[in-house]
C-alpha cells in the first residue's frame, strides 16, 4: 500500500522587542507572553497558546490572567487534531 504523508508548514516572521524593561522600573504598556503558535498552510494563523507557568522568567515574561488562559487545539486539513502546549505548564 502506498502511504501519502502530509505535512504542517509555518513560516517564519522576525519579532522586534521594544521597551524591555528591568526589575524597578515602570512596566511597558503590553504583555510580553511564551507563545506556541500554529499556522495552516496558506500563512493563516490556526491556534495561539500563551504559557500559564513562566517558570523562573519572572519579570520579563509575563503571565496570562485568568480570562487570557485558553487550551489551544486545531483539526487540520486532513483530519487531525492537534493540541499546542509548552513545557512545564
Amino acid at each position: 500500500a502506498r502511504r501519502r504523508v502530509d505535512h504542517l508548514h509555518t513560516r517564519q516572521q522576525q519579532v522586534h522587542l521594544r521597551g524591555v524593561h528591568s526589575p524597578g522600573q515602570e512596566p511597558p504598556a503590553y504583555k510580553l507572553f511564551n507563545t506556541d503558535i500554529a499556522f495552516d498552510r496558506h500563512g493563516n494563523l490556526v491556534a495561539k497558546y500563551w504559557k500559564w507557568h513562566p517558570f523562573g522568567s519572572a519579570p520579563y515574561i509575563d503571565e496570562p490572567d485568568e480570562g487570557e488562559r485558553r487550551t489551544a487545539k486545531f483539526v487540520t486539513d486532513f483530519g487531525v487534531t492537534f493540541g499546542l502546549a509548552i513545557c512545564f505548564d
